[in-house]
C-alpha cells in the first residue's frame, strides 16, 4: 500500500485539469509538503494569476514575491483599458 505522501501526490497529479473550486484542496496539499517543486511552482503561478498570492497569509505573498523574482514565475498579466 502506497503511503500518505504516494497517495497525495496521485491526487496533485490532477490538479492541472482542476477547476478554481479546487483551490482549498490545493492549499491543503501545498501545506502539508505534497507537492513536488514543479507542483508547487505551477500552484504558485496560479496563485499569481488569481491574485490570490497576496491576499493569504503573508507567506504566499512572500514566496510569490521571491519566486518571481527567481524567474520561476512571472507577475500576472493585466489587460490595461
Amino acid at each position: 500500500m502506497a503511503n500518505s505522501k504516494e497517495a497525495g501526490r496521485v491526487l496533485i497529479a490532477d490538479f492541472e485539469h482542476a477547476r478554481p473550486h479546487n483551490m482549498i484542496e490545493k492549499i491543503i496539499a501545498y501545506e502539508k509538503g505534497d507537492m513536488d517543486d514543479e507542483q508547487t511552482t505551477e500552484f504558485f503561478q496560479e496563485l499569481i494569476d488569481s491574485g490570490l498570492a497576496w491576499t493569504l497569509q503573508g507567506h504566499y505573498g512572500r514566496a510569490a514575491a521571491a519566486l518571481i523574482r527567481t524567474g520561476h514565475c512571472h507577475a500576472a498579466v493585466t489587460e490595461r483599458g
